[in-house]
């Protein structure tokens, strides 16, 4: 959120200097210094128009990350049968909750159904790698 303010702030500030650099070229059309500032500033509203998209959108999804550490994680790996189970069991967590969020107690399928879609988890950023034993 306080990036999409800083930006909102420039993109104002920005939106005065053109208004001031438009009534400085209205008195000196002949000026290319001042066209050159102005299309300039125009290129950089733009740009901040396109983080002011990108800060927007990144908030309509949460992104959660999740750090293994313990005895059984070594050099940045962990075995996939301890993440299958600590994925299953925060799943369930996150699901439950949205699940008594939306519907308290009341219990019904389709409403467990309507949350399990709405929901949307994924796993991203995983590598596996196979390790075989030579004998």
């Amino acid at each position: 959120m306080n990036n999409i303010t800083k930006i909102k702030d420039r993109i104002e500030t920005i939106h005065r200097q053109i208004n001031d650099l438009e009534t400085h070229i209205n008195d000196n059309p002949n000026d290319y210094s001042l066209k050159l500032n102005y299309n300039s500033l125009q290129n950089h509203l733009k740009d901040l128009y396109n983080q002011l998209n990108i800060e927007n959108k990144k908030r309509e999804k949460e992104i959660i990350e999740l750090r293994f550490i313990g005895s059984k994680t070594k050099y940045g790996s962990i075995p996939l049968d301890i993440v299958s189970n600590l994925i299953n069991y925060f799943s369930s967590v996150l699901h439950s909750t949205s699940y008594f969020i939306q519907y308290g107690l009341h219990v019904g399928y389709n409403k467990r159904k309507i949350v399990n879609d709405i929901i949307d988890l994924r796993l991203e950023s995983i590598g596996i790698f196979l390790n075989f034993l030579k004998i």
